[in-house]
């Protein structure tokens, strides 16, 4: 991927030069983020069942988000965590 990681708690930079690095970056990038929001809910649905339901709000406050947001990561997590998470995206990359 031509994206170089931001230095220094920067802006990302990208280098790409053709138009077909530009496209496959846009997916690639739309990707990562996918799998960082399936991670999220499989954090919480680890802290839940390691420190129980009690934990969820201390770490919504140390992680900066609310207790809702993690609790709702978690139950989508485990809505599908024994399927497939996204059975009409397989490896097309339409958006």
């Amino acid at each position: 991927m031509a994206i170089d990681p931001a230095p220094d708690d920067n802006f990302p930079l990208f280098s790409g030069e053709s138009w077909e690095d530009h496209v496959s970056s846009w997916f690639e990038t739309g990707q990562m983020i996918n799998d960082g929001l399936w991670l999220r809910g499989a954090i919480a649905a680890s802290l839940q069942a390691r420190y129980g339901d009690e934990a969820i709000d201390k770490f919504a406050g140390e992680v900066m988000v609310t207790g809702r947001t993690v609790r709702r990561y978690r139950q989508v997590y485990k809505f599908y965590e024994n399927g497939q998470r996204c059975p009409f995206c397989g490896d097309r990359q339409a958006s």
